[in-house]
């Protein structure tokens, strides 16, 4: 009796156990089935989103007509004209916005930081590079005193009397080569100016055509041409990579998260910016 009563015990824990066990082996099942499901869909949103910045980065480079180049690994130089119409760039934006968000819909682009002033942040060094369109204006607003100097290379359409200067003498580098029509041009040789107070160039033609640029602190450059006549301006850029800078990539990205993903079902929300250089 006692031995027939413990074979039952014994065979009902293993059953018991035998049932816990492929309870578990279920459940693991289903849950690396899940996961696996989880880990494709993550996937596909990371194929998506690289796909969307590189089309992104492809009209900027297609339609802006801003160029960013860099030859030296401390410097980088934005060249674009003065006034530049981004019309085109802004109706082939638009055009994507429309086609990836009727495609996807869980994925939004958001144009409003971008379509008025088409601003332009420098990493690591955190410069902001913006445009006033409606009057002819480019920006280039450090956050901080990280610059090394700028080197300006200007082209204008009208011919060239003049560069007038009102400079403060100081350790920033600054250097200005001016070209115009019929071989006229003028020049400020490398000079150090304070970067902290304000400075003036101001590049004259015979008549009333003319282009300044305005230095004040903090080592922030405004350039600006006063008519309608056109000039391609070339900014290069050279930065301060000592101490938290030293050794890191310098990248060109739109300042805001304008692409937004939300997928309720996996949990995801990403928000990221376009990188457009390099």
């Amino acid at each position: 009796m006692k031995k027939g009563f413990a074979f039952t015990i014994t065979f009902f824990t293993l059953a018991f156990l035998i049932l816990t066990l492929s309870l578990f082996l279920y459940s693991f099942t289903a849950s690396s089935s899940k996961r696996a499901v989880e880990i494709s869909s993550l996937d596909r949103i990371n194929t998506l989103s690289s796909s969307i910045e590189t089309s992104a980065k492809e009209i900027f480079n297609s339609h802006s007509l801003i160029t960013i180049t860099s030859t030296e690994v401390d410097s980088i130089t934005i060249t674009e004209n003065i006034p530049n119409d981004i019309t085109s760039f802004n109706t082939a934006m638009q055009n994507f916005k429309t086609h990836i968000e009727s495609s996807f819909t869980d994925t939004t682009l958001d144009l409003n930081p971008i379509k008025t002033t088409l601003p332009l942040l420098i990493y690591p060094n955190l410069i902001l590079y913006n445009h006033d369109f409606a009057n002819r204006n480019i920006s280039i607003i450090p956050q901080e005193l990280n610059l090394k100097g700028y080197t300006i290379t200007i082209t204008t359409s009208y011919s060239i009397s003049s560069c007038d200067t009102v400079l403060t003498s100081g350790t920033f580098p600054i250097q200005l080569t001016a070209t115009g029509s019929g071989s006229t041009s003028c020049s400020v040789p490398l000079t150090n100016i304070d970067a902290t107070k304000p400075n003036m160039i101001t590049i004259k033609s015979g008549g009333n055509k003319k282009t300044t640029l305005y230095f004040d602190n903090p080592q922030l450059l405004l350039i600006g041409n006063l008519d309608n006549s056109q000039i391609t301006i070339s900014t290069k850029i050279k930065l301060d990579q000592s101490g938290t800078f030293a050794q890191k990539t310098i990248f060109v990205t739109y300042p805001e998260s304008i692409l937004s993903m939300d997928i309720p079902q996996l949990n995801v929300k990403r928000r990221s910016t376009i990188t457009l250089y390099p």
